[in-house]
């Protein structure tokens, strides 16, 4: 594959991405918004209820793999393309998606991937990579937050409805933010290894 090629082919998948993380966004409200209405516990003796909570629960969890295995494939890309041209990176191509799944590595090291892909990408010294690490730590702060708060959602709902249904539309709100940071961030780098390509042909 050319390096032509690889940058192709992450302008698509950076396209495929965004519808995803807009849907994503979509079936998360949904869901949060159902479960407030209290409609998953009518599930149980309601069968219009049930269906509706199974088709949310069922979308929310369809956009949620999506959303993994599209950023999964951009990053393997984004990283490939870099190393073509030549740069030097701590972390391969498998190891920008592949922390993901391992625990507690996954609370810092896809950070640092995505980190080393901004810095390779727009230049670790100029002005528009200092200025990203604000979008990186955002992104990655509503990623980590988000994550926590639908888990207490999730513990406390028998516990504490009214209490799990704040937690639950701050967990919506935080993963709809990093999900419109992560937007910014994959527009960024690919627009940045995109301009490299256009630079070579008239170099």
């Amino acid at each position: 594959m050319t390096i032509e090629d690889g940058r192709r082919i992450l302008a698509g998948r950076a396209k495929a991405l965004s519808i995803v993380l807009l849907l994503f966004v979509v079936a998360d409200l949904a869901l949060s918004v159902i479960t407030a209405l209290g409609l998953l516990d009518q599930a149980a003796t309601d069968p219009m209820a049930a269906r509706i909570a199974i088709a949310a629960g069922l979308a929310q969890f369809g956009c949620l793999v999506a959303s993994a295995v599209t950023t999964s494939m951009w990053l393997y890309r984004a990283n490939d393309n870099l190393r073509q041209t030549g740069a030097t990176l701590t972390y391969g191509p498998n190891g920008a998606w592949a922390w993901y799944l391992v625990p507690v590595a996954n609370l810092f090291k896809p950070f640092q991937a995505m980190q080393e892909i901004w810095d390779a990408s727009l230049g670790a010294s100029s002005e528009a990579a200092s200025n990203g690490q604000a979008l990186l730590r955002l992104w990655w702060g509503c990623w980590i937050g988000g994550n926590i708060l639908a888990t207490l959602a999730q513990r406390l709902e028998d516990v504490n409805h009214a209490v799990a249904t704040v937690l639950g539309f701050g967990a919506t709100a935080s993963l709809a933010g990093s999900a419109w940071f992560l937007y910014r961030i994959v527009g960024e780098i690919t627009e940045a290894q995109q301009a490299r390509e256009t630079a070579a042909v008239f170099a």
